[in-house]
């Protein structure tokens, strides 16, 4: 939760996270936030909100890079309220135990490149609210 609920944030420097395992909350709450850049996610298992938004304050970031999320298991409401995000990032879920809600409310999302699921995840629309669901 390095940065949650800095709502000014725009912007975010490459900071070195290689040995980085829980991203839990770091961006939750920063709703101005635009971009950030392609962090070294090699040994993150953790990107429960990641950046979760509440439901009065909706976040700007129309983009996320394709983090390595190879070892990743949980993805839970990663971008809750992102309602400005437009494309989903291309991971890999290979790891995951736990994608519930994980574009929940992300009414732009227009596209999931790549989109290649396991077993574990699985994805549907319901009235144009993305959700992720794990069986």
């Amino acid at each position: 939760s390095m940065f949650v609920n800095c709502s000014k944030l725009k912007t975010v420097p490459l900071y070195n996270t290689s040995s980085v395992t829980n991203f839990t909350s770091t961006f939750q709450g920063c709703c101005d936030l635009e971009s950030v850049p392609l962090f070294n996610t090699v040994a993150a298992t953790n990107m429960t909100q990641m950046f979760s938004m509440s439901v009065t304050a909706y976040g700007a970031l129309t983009y996320v890079p394709d983090f390595n999320t190879a070892s990743v298991t949980t993805f839970a409401n990663m971008f809750n309220n992102c309602t400005a995000l437009r494309t989903a990032p291309t991971f890999n879920y290979t790891s995951a135990t736990s994608c519930a809600s994980m574009f929940k409310s992300c009414t732009s999302l227009q596209s999931f490149p790549g989109a290649v699921f396991t077993i574990n995840c699985s994805f549907i629309v319901v009235a144009n609210i993305c959700r992720w669901f794990c069986i």
